[in-house]
């Protein structure tokens, strides 16, 4: 049994110890809220999430340097239990868990965001005696919190200005809200408790406003500041245990544009009770986790599955519309910024098989929300330009996904949809744009390492270009309009023809491919490790043992032990050897078991995907939901022989 449910036979390996595999912290959410770290072992959350669309952004709550934003209280006899005598698991390598036992008292507390929809999440924290008849404990449940900083997280976090308000709702006398105010309101968290608790509230040192209740209901009060200073909270329950008796307190955490909203969502859980909303988000993870024979595969895949596919996408609380991002946290570089890359081609496949009609969703947003600045390298969740640059490889990026999704699903509805199609057209018409006048080769601004292009015709690029055409080749096969198929096919060998024609150079190894060329006799060789040349064969622009390809890996190789040399003549610090994880995951796809170890040898950002490793195996950045889902797809390729 676990927890009092039947024991499914692969669901104690999906329920990863944090001390086991060294996890720092604990990610979990929905769509509508994002908690990016449950701190082991204390159990502190530090923000909170959302996105909005009005403001293009992720905007989080976030704890003063002393206290976090949300924390339990434990104490059993008087005494606050020892966070160290807690232990982790992450159930369903999702629900952040710990149990402890401390003088004949066990302790439970688990955190999950009900997962249809709901606009909030729930904290539950259980206790129970053992021991002999009259040996009861004074146990104390409950939690605190501080509200010192608000978020604004577009790529880069700056703080928001506005006045913080924390009180006792209008609504329900029962609940505590936190609200955000410019010139109206602009969000707000409510936090309604399972049954009666001691309330305080205060702004930095001032004397606490304390409130219990029962059955009488007490006025609104309130305290605000514009200014510095935490606002400080606290909800706790003190009851004495008898030996066999137990006691649940749970807290319903709803979020709104304002303390209305925000009250109504929270009431709106507690209604439902915490029960029937666990078992359900259990039963949703249960029917999805991919079990594995080797628990590290597992643990590794189904984490990085579920982080994609609550942290890379998000229902905007304003607009209550679909936004997709790289990242919903405001410590990555990528928070809340849209790439195609990210999006259509390691997002979309990690959750391919795990929600098809998401993906059809994703590829709607891509083909509409996102339509009008197709190819622009980054921009904002509503679709206007964030960081300008023409770069090839994102504007390929939808239509590989959407033969991708047809490919898995078999969907042909998808590719008679106006809207897709409008997106299609949209893309053929900036693609011929950046043709060369007479060779088949298309130009771009941006490289693929996100720099500006040494030189306009990218190798790798232009391969990417070929794969899209002849998928859309594809397409109007199955839609039967023979004339764009056929038009389709032309183009693609064309690209073909002048990708042999202009970007094979000669080696001392021989004919190879260069990263790019200028068509006036100038060429660069350069290989970027997050589109690198050696993965070709990946898409089915060359077979592994063709002459070419085996050429240029001898130059790859080449360049790459001559940067080493390099680096070794460097001092410690200043080396800074560093593997691409793009680089180590596509190198998995193509079938390295050297990949294979390094990636499950890796702490990677507490099990989560991160931009890079170091030579040790220790992250470098943060975790990155857009990777996780690439990590997620690639260990799936390897242990199932899924492909793009």
């Amino acid at each position: 049994m676990i927890n009092g449910e039947p024991a499914i036979p692969h669901l104690e390996s999906c329920n990863p110890s944090a001390g086991e595999w060294g996890f720092g912290a604990l990610p979990t959410g929905n769509w509508f809220v994002s908690i990016p770290r449950v701190r082991v072992p204390d159990a502190a959350v530090d923000n909170i999430g959302f996105l909005h669309q009005q403001y293009r952004a992720l905007v989080e709550l976030h704890g003063s340097s002393d206290v976090p934003l949300l924390q339990p209280i434990l104490s059993v006899d008087g005494l606050p239990v020892p966070w160290e005598q807690l232990s982790w698991t992450h159930e369903r390598c999702w629900l952040p868990t710990f149990r402890g036992n401390w003088g004949g008292v066990h302790l439970e507390g688990r955190l999950f965001a009900p997962i249809a929809g709901e606009r909030g999440f729930v904290w539950v924290l259980e206790g129970w005696c053992e021991g002999p008849l009259g040996d009861a404990h004074e146990v104390t449940l409950g939690w605190r919190g501080a509200w010192e900083q608000t978020i604004h997280s577009s790529r880069l976090a700056k703080p928001m200005v506005g006045s913080r308000h924390v009180g006792l709702s209008r609504e329900q006398a029962d609940a505590l809200f936190l609200e955000f105010r410019g010139a109206i309101p602009v969000f707000a968290l409510a936090f309604c408790p399972s049954e009666e608790v001691e309330t305080d509230f205060a702004l930095g040192q001032e004397e606490a406003v304390s409130e219990s209740y029962g059955q009488r209901l007490k006025p609104h009060q309130e305290i605000a500041t514009d200014g510095p200073g935490a606002l400080s909270f606290s909800m706790k329950n003190s009851t004495r245990l008898q030996p066999g008796e137990r006691k649940s307190l749970a807290l319903y955490v709803g979020i709104g544009l304002k303390e209305v909203a925000a009250v109504s969502a929270a009431r709106d859980l507690r209604r439902r009770g915490w029960r029937d909303l666990l078992a359900d988000t259990r039963l949703w993870l249960t029917t999805r986790v991919v079990p594995w024979a080797d628990k590290r595969i597992e643990v590794m895949l189904n984490r990085n599955m579920f982080y994609n596919y609550f942290f890379s996408q998000g229902i905007c609380l304003d607009s209550e519309e679909l936004a997709l991002v790289s990242s919903r946290t405001s410590a990555s570089l990528r928070s809340a910024t849209y790439r195609d890359i990210d999006a259509m081609l390691r997002s979309l496949p990690g959750l391919l098989k795990l929600d098809p009609a998401q993906a059809r969703r994703m590829l709607e947003y891509a083909f509409t929300t996102q339509l009008r600045n197709m190819g622009i390298h980054c921009r904002f969740i509503d679709g206007a330009v964030l960081e300008p640059g023409f770069d090839l490889d994102q504007l390929c990026a939808p239509i590989q996904a959407l033969a991708l999704y047809f490919g898995a699903t078999g969907d042909r509805s998808i590719l008679m949809d106006r809207r897709v199609q409008t997106g299609v057209n949209r893309a053929l018409e900036v693609l011929a744009g950046r043709k060369h006048p007479q060779a088949s080769l298309y130009s771009t601004v941006l490289s693929p390492d996100d720099e500006t292009s040494p030189l306009p015709y990218v190798t790798y690029s232009n391969a990417r270009v070929w794969r899209a055409l002849l998928d859309l080749a594809m397409i109007y096969d199955e839609i039967r309009d023979v004339d764009r198929a056929e038009d389709m096919k032309r183009l693609a060998d064309d690209v073909r023809r002048d990708i042999d024609n202009h970007c094979v150079i000669g080696t001392p190894a021989g004919p190879a491919y260069a990263s790019a060329v200028d068509l006036r006799g100038n060429h660069a060789l350069e290989d970027w490790p997050n589109a690198s040349l050696k993965h070709l064969p990946l898409f089915g622009f060359c077979a592994a043992d063709e002459s070419v390809y085996s050429n240029t890996l001898k130059w790859i190789t080449a360049t790459q032990e001559q940067d080493c040399r390099t680096a070794n003549s460097r001092t410690p610090a200043e080396n800074g050897v560093e593997c691409s994880l793009v680089a180590l995951l596509n190198d998995l796809m193509l079938g390295s078991e050297d990949a294979l170890e390094v990636l499950l040898n890796s702490r990677l950002d507490d099990g989560i995907a991160c931009e890079a490793l170091s030579s040790n195996g220790n992250p470098i950045g943060v975790g990155n939901a857009a990777l996780a889902g690439l990590l997620a797809f690639a260990l799936r390729a390897k242990i199932e022989g899924v492909s793009f």
